[in-house]
């Protein structure tokens, strides 16, 4: 990401976002950017699956809503791509 990029736009980032750079956008591509997240799961802090980490002011926003989802320990991926059926699914 660029230099202050939450200053420039959403906490989350979409396909095309200009904030990511060249080398961030091949870090996505190739999925390196996950890698330190599997040294989580190896640490025990992270699961293969389990709900995804989220951004501070939206657990504020719905605190009754996560209240349980906090319990659990957050996962790379969650449920919801597992139960879809993957890629290339109707």
């Amino acid at each position: 990401m660029v230099v202050d990029a939450e200053k420039k736009g959403l906490r989350i980032t979409s396909g095309g976002d200009r904030r990511v750079t060249k080398v961030g956008k091949m870090l996505k591509k190739f999925k390196i950017d996950e890698l330190p997240q599997l040294f989580n799961v190896l640490k025990g802090d992270m699961s293969l699956v389990g709900p995804r980490p989220e951004v501070e002011e939206y657990v504020t926003l719905y605190e009754e809503d996560y209240r349980e989802i906090l319990k659990r320990r957050p996962g790379i991926t969650d449920v919801s791509p597992l139960s879809s059926g993957g890629r290339g699914s109707p």
